[in-house]
């Protein structure tokens, strides 16, 4: 297969004469939240037995329902097919059902503990730097799934609330564990007052100078720190989380921000692709929904600026076309390249198949994203984000593509 050769702000070439698929197919199958009836196992296997007939499954990622009974009746199909089980695991959001979580606090000292999304997912998100958080993943993971022996974990929700949630949810935390770590290195949180006061008068968001391969130059050295000590605190924290299941010889799979978002919720992902197996960047050029590449972007650029010459000027500074639609894809596949070669860890980009009301998805858009994303690199897919949710022609579509 032929790769892309190269790259650059204003001109990215990545064509195929001759394309012929090589990739993993990864299935990612949504059987219910923690409060939630699951999924019955007959209706996940009618969705499931015809793909992994027809075309190689290297994997499953499957959650987030607590019946054991119904994840060792998947398990025993899938280990019989040789296709790993991973568990879908939430981190820093979605456990309040199980065990009640310590919400992020923002600069003004509120708790950020009442935002809730459609499409049964909670969008609360908990301190990772208060104990609690951490140990509650731990005693939810050994209470209801260590037993049912998964191949491995994929983790979800590893990241700060985005600007979905809000700006006071970006702005976050200011507990007393975070204000502790702050004295600890002499970080004064309150140097930020004047700067989020002028934070809508900038030219572009945060006074974003330049972005490149992930990052983002701000003019202002406060913003800089801030969103270091974010990405620095997320990564402190997952590092307990993933000794833990690597003494349990669990593999460990990560669910991340595209890289253009990435940096603000605090996921540095070349940095986290030091410890785990694989990453999975939600490239969702289709969803109108957090972590979707349109939702985020245009989230992002209403919470911080008030102007469209703003908008213009940070558009430029992205090399982004707000004209392509549904999502610029040469942006994204120039995202999505920078990030695979900067991590340590194989990436398998997210693509929704599923179709709802936030996702339109269609398999013309199916084709096209599949077969930009394939030159960049990438070692599979991540067929997103629940196969009940998916009609028969995109099914078909993806089939097509990996038969």
């Amino acid at each position: 297969m032929e790769k892309c050769s190269g790259h650059s702000k204003n001109d990215y070439v990545c064509s195929t004469i001759h394309f012929k698929m090589d990739k993993e197919v990864i299935l990612q199958i949504f059987s219910g939240g923690f409060a939630e009836t699951p999924a019955t196992y007959e209706s996940i296997m009618e969705k499931l037995e015809p793909v992994v007939s027809r075309i190689r499954v290297s994997k499953v990622f499957m959650g987030m329902s607590v019946d054991r009974d119904l994840y060792a009746r998947i398990r025993d199909y899938l280990f019989k097919n040789n296709i790993e089980f991973y568990l879908w695991l939430p981190v820093f959001a979605e456990l309040d059902a199980l065990r009640a979580g310590r919400p992020l606090i923002d600069f003004h000292g509120k708790d950020k503990s009442d935002y809730e999304l459609s499409e049964r997912e909670d969008f609360t998100f908990y301190c990772p730097n208060h104990p609690l958080n951490l140990l509650n993943v731990l005693f939810i993971f050994e209470e209801h799934f260590d037993a049912i022996g998964f191949t491995g974990v994929f983790l979800d929700k590893i990241r700060y609330a985005s600007f979905a949630n809000g700006l006071n949810n970006v702005l976050t935390c200011f507990c007393p564990f975070c204000q502790m770590k702050y004295n600890a290195i002499g970080f004064d949180a309150q140097v930020l007052e004047p700067s989020i006061e002028m934070l809508l008068q900038k030219k572009t968001p945060f006074g974003t100078l330049e972005y490149d391969q992930g990052r983002y130059l701000f003019d202002d050295d406060r913003w800089t720190n801030f969103f270091y000590l974010k990405n620095k605190y997320i990564t402190e924290a997952l590092k307990g989380l993933f000794l833990y299941f690597r003494e349990k010889k669990y593999k460990i799979s990560l669910d991340v921000f595209a890289p253009f978002v990435s940096e603000f919720v605090g996921q540095d992902v070349p940095e986290l692709s030091n410890y785990v197996d694989s990453i999975k960047p939600m490239m969702y050029r289709m969803t109108n929904a957090p972590a979707g590449l349109p939702f985020e972007l245009e989230a992002l650029i209403q919470e911080t600026t008030s102007k469209e010459s703003q908008r213009q000027a940070f558009y430029n500074i992205l090399g982004f076309n707000p004209q392509k639609q549904p999502f610029d894809l040469d942006f994204a596949v120039r995202d999505l390249f920078d990030l695979v070669h900067q991590s340590k860890a194989p990436i398998y980009p997210g693509v929704e198949f599923n179709r709802t009301r936030i996702a339109p998805v269609t398999p013309a858009y199916i084709e096209e994203t599949i077969k930009a994303y394939a030159q960049t690199g990438i070692k599979g897919f991540v067929m997103s984000w629940n196969l009940l949710n998916a009609p028969q022609e995109n099914i078909d579509k993806v089939i097509k593509l990996f038969s």
